[in-house]
């Protein structure tokens, strides 16, 4: 089995796990707040990963950019929390569909890093938001859907392409294990305190759905990292979408909510903007890196 195909099956089965996660987020959150969810899921994984960085040694955080360090965090706890509770509120399909648009606005941020966004990353970025506009416009959109989780969703998105932003920089200082084991370790600490007076006591039931939500979210974890260990981004990105495919079965057959054809035309018409973006950031990066190695040697 090549390197690729490997990859591919590993991001499958990550995304297959985050729409399982979120089904199962989706049945507790009937009776156990969005906060105390992910509450469970950093604390089981932190819990998963200490004895892995006990193991490694790599209990020490590089801060050599503060700030990056505290937007990765901040940023991403907020997303997460945010995507939750708008899972509560929306088709799982819709919801993990917007999970996936913040790949559009990673290059609208890192023009604040200083990466300059070409002309064709813009046009990109726009077709995709074409598609959350049908989706939007769609009649299942507007009859049963209230926009305002829609617009939440984005907001997640826009947090999470600065958290994933942020965490390119803390890359360079420090390994992944490292950086998401902080993550999980203030995730729950941050969360704990400042949503833990609205926590309900849990029934067996609800216990075991949370127990689920954190370890399809570890699965999902794993197998993402293992699988751009072996294939990059432009190559892996289309098959993230596989876990809507999998969530409009989930809401067709068991939520019994109606996905029409809009819905769908709208997905296709974001898969093909954020692939052809990954392609676009993809050959960008290796450009900029000739330049860069041209502007080396020519200075030598």
């Amino acid at each position: 089995m090549t390197n690729e195909n490997r990859a591919i099956i590993y991001v499958l089965i990550a995304y297959l796990a985050i729409a399982v996660m979120g089904i199962f987020v989706k049945f507790a959150s009937v009776t156990v707040p969005s906060s105390e969810i992910l509450f469970v899921r950093f604390f089981l994984g932190a819990a998963f990963l200490l004895p892995i960085i006990l193991k490694t040694k790599q209990l020490k955080i590089n801060t050599t950019k503060p700030i990056y360090f505290i937007l990765r965090n901040v940023a991403g706890i907020s997303s997460m929390l945010l995507m939750f509770y708008i899972i509560k509120h929306l088709p799982v399909a819709i919801a993990v569909l917007l999970m996936n648009i913040s790949a559009l606005f990673v290059p609208i941020i890192l023009l604040f890093f200083g990466i300059r966004t070409t002309l064709m990353q813009i046009i990109l970025i726009f077709l995709g938001f074409v598609g959350v506009c049908i989706i939007l416009l769609g009649s299942y959109s507007q009859d049963k859907i209230d926009s305002f989780y829609i617009v939440l969703g984005m907001f997640s998105a826009l947090l999470a392409a600065i958290a994933y932003c942020s965490l390119q920089e803390l890359n360079k200082y420090n390994s992944p294990q490292n950086i998401v084991f902080y993550f999980h370790i203030i995730g729950f600490i941050f969360v704990a305190l400042l949503f833990g007076y609205e926590w309900v006591s849990l029934s067996f039931k609800s216990l075991l759905l949370l127990v689920c939500v954190g370890v399809f979210g570890l699965i999902f974890q794993i197998y993402v990292t293992k699988a751009f260990k072996y294939a990059n981004a432009s190559t892996l990105t289309p098959f993230t979408f596989i876990g809507v495919v999998f969530s409009g079965i989930f809401d067709a057959f068991i939520a019994k909510v109606h996905l029409p054809m809009t819905f769908w035309f709208g997905t296709l018409t974001i898969v093909v903007a954020v692939s052809l973006l990954a392609k676009n950031n993809a050959k960008q990066a290796k450009l900029n890196k000739i330049a860069k190695d041209r502007k080396k040697i020519l200075s030598n």
